[in-house]
């Protein structure tokens, strides 16, 4: 799978993944586009290499465990990047939305994969 390719696939979609969790934790979209665009620019670029470079002779099973702890160790660097950039009424909050949009985002695209392999 080409990175470049789903890397237009996947920055889109998380953008409006994110975006849309973003009134459920009462975050701003004011202020906080820059924060969103850069942070998933790098975790779908990561992500995307990944997928692209690293899947591409894996079999389903390791596809999901790399796609897993993939997943996992974005979710915790999104969600400390979030606590520290984003303007949230409470540092906990941006942390627990990082946290939350980081999971669903995965879980969205690995229902993707899956569905697309």
């Amino acid at each position: 799978m080409n990175p470049l390719v789903l890397f237009g696939v996947l920055y889109p979609s998380a953008l409006l993944i994110e975006g849309a969790l973003l009134p459920v934790f009462r975050i701003p979209l004011k202020g906080n586009v820059i924060v969103l665009l850069c942070a998933n620019f790098a975790a779908q670029a990561a992500l995307s290499l990944i997928i692209g470079q690293g899947l591409s002779a894996a079999g389903p099973v390791w596809t999901l465990f790399i796609l897993s702890f993939a997943g996992f160790v974005l979710m915790i660097v999104k969600g400390l990047v979030y606590e520290h950039f984003l303007k949230a009424p409470k540092s906990r909050q941006s942390l627990f939305y990082g946290f939350m949009a980081a999971f669903v985002s995965s879980v969205v695209f690995s229902v993707a994969l899956i569905l697309y392999r």
